[in-house]
């Protein structure tokens, strides 16, 4: 039994220490819908996810509708009038996106809109964007084409986790008071 309870910490321990890697790769040809492939990867195993496709998703038998959620716009709403909540809500985003930011990102591909003034707006603003402080591991090229309406390219962005430097940041914010009090003020609107 001991031996047991030891390997399971201690695969409980690879699994948060160990970084998860995923892969976004987006292929956008001229003309045609996107492709998107994502990869998740994990020391030695790798899994492709896929959405269903839509003869697949005919195939699964018709499950009973799920009674609708009472949580609605008014709960929504009495939540981020918590005084205090959408600020920490904004600090936990920026916590969690420190480790999930993607360390490689490589775009390429050419746009052009109906109207050429409109693709020169669109040029102005992505060029005033890429002035700002862009990390060196990014390589991203987009070219505007003024001749035609085209959106063409292709993307992948690569993700490194490691699970548990989110923890510290969920825990954070799950014990934090304000948090406790907008999701008291969500449950009363929810009652009304």
């Amino acid at each position: 039994m001991p031996i047991v309870l030891v390997v399971l910490v201690a695969l409980i321990a690879i699994i948060l220490i160990a970084p998860w890697h995923v892969d976004v790769f987006l292929q956008k040809p001229p003309e045609e819908r996107a492709h998107v492939r994502v990869t998740l990867r994990w020391l030695a195993f790798s899994w492709p996810l896929q959405n269903p496709t839509p003869a697949s998703r005919r195939a699964r038998p018709s499950r009973r509708p799920r009674p609708r959620s009472r949580f609605g716009a008014a709960s929504v709403l009495a939540a981020l009038s918590t005084p205090g909540f959408f600020r920490r809500l904004l600090q936990w985003l920026t916590e969690m996106a420190r480790p999930a930011w993607p360390h490689r990102l490589l775009v390429r591909g050419r746009v052009g809109l109906d109207d050429p003034s409109d693709t020169s707006l669109l040029a102005g603003i992505w060029y005033g964007l890429i002035q700002l402080q862009i990390p060196e591991h990014w390589d991203v090229a987009i070219e505007p084409a003024f001749e035609e309406s085209v959106i063409e390219g292709e993307a992948l962005a690569r993700w490194s986790v490691r699970p548990l430097s989110l923890i510290w940041p969920m825990t954070t914010l799950a014990a934090s008071p304000v948090v406790w009090r907008a999701g008291r003020a969500a449950l009363r609107a929810r009652r009304l």
